[in-house]
């Protein structure tokens, strides 16, 4: 969802949890990741943020 470029807010209401839940896990991914940014995140899921 945040490769096809959806917003925090728009994430968690299409999965029925908060904002902040979303916030955290973008957040660990990227730290897992080694990425600094949504765009990196998508990148190194091998997609483009549109």
């Amino acid at each position: 969802m945040v490769a096809a470029g959806l917003s925090n807010r728009q994430i968690a209401d299409r999965l029925f949890v908060s904002v902040r839940t979303v916030e955290g896990h973008i957040y660990r991914a990227c730290m897992k990741l080694d990425v600094a940014d949504r765009n990196g995140l998508a990148q190194a899921m091998g997609t483009t943020v549109r």
